[in-house]
């Protein structure tokens, strides 16, 4: 992990060997939003109780999708239909 004055950061350095794409942007997001949250609903116990079922809520959510997709979309459809609901969903 990259050094940015004296702490590690996950973002990538500027002398990165290929540039930022889309996707690294939006994987920059979604590491960093969980943490802001959480300082935002604060250290009391409602707090945390809020980023646990936050989390939780986002854990069932990808397992459910999962599911969806190997068992309803990829079964009674072909691959380019699961692949556009894919793109539709994101």
């Amino acid at each position: 992990m990259p050094l940015h004055r004296g702490r590690l950061t996950s973002l990538p350095d500027i002398k990165s060997i290929r540039p930022l794409t889309r996707e690294d942007l939006e994987e920059i997001k979604a590491k960093r939003s969980l943490p802001v949250v959480a300082r935002w609903l604060g250290a009391t116990p409602k707090g945390v109780t809020g980023v646990g079922l936050l989390y939780s809520a986002n854990t069932v959510g990808a397992v459910l999708g999962c599911l969806l997709a190997g068992f309803y979309l990829l079964r009674v459809h072909d691959m380019a239909i699961a692949t556009l609901v894919a793109a539709a969903v994101a």
